[in-house]
């Protein structure tokens, strides 16, 4: 073959490869996040938070800790989160409300904060993720980059 071919074809490649790779993220199913903040005394055991069919066991959470829980969005539900505190006679809390795609939307994400004998919940900004154009382009960028021995 010659070398215009040959160029031709790592062209159609390269470009087959990033279409894929758009196909791909395009199916990803959008996630919302919750933080859970606990500002209790004492570590929340058995922390599950249920969302429509979704189940997510946290575990344990500890005394002044936080946590994020990535929910894929499936409409308008009630959300619960589950938990076990020494001192706390709340074993539990539910958003019935709970819509995932505005929160998207709006760029927020559900903030739960238990303390003793209460749970606050409000609206926060996300943190912005990094646009999923720029990692790709920082992929395939990587793909030209020559390799440099020292970092084995």
């Amino acid at each position: 073959m010659t070398r215009q071919r040959w160029f031709i074809l790592g062209m159609l490649l390269l470009l087959l490869t990033v279409g894929a790779e758009v196909g791909v993220r395009s199916w990803n199913a959008s996630k919302a996040s919750v933080q859970i903040v606990n500002q209790g005394e004492n570590t929340m055991d058995d922390v599950i938070v249920t969302y429509g069919s979704t189940r997510v066991a946290v575990g344990k959470l500890a005394a002044c800790q936080s946590t994020n829980v990535w929910l894929t969005v499936a409409g308008k539900g009630t959300l619960s989160l589950d938990f076990k505190q020494k001192g706390n006679p709340l074993n539990g809390f539910q958003v019935p409300d709970f819509d995932p795609t505005e929160n998207l939307a709006n760029s927020f994400k559900l903030v739960l904060i238990v303390k003793d004998n209460r749970v606050e919940r409000f609206m926060d900004d996300e943190q912005p993720s990094s646009s999923p154009w720029k990692n790709l382009v920082d992929i395939v960028t990587g793909w030209f980059e020559p390799e440099n021995p020292t970092m084995r």
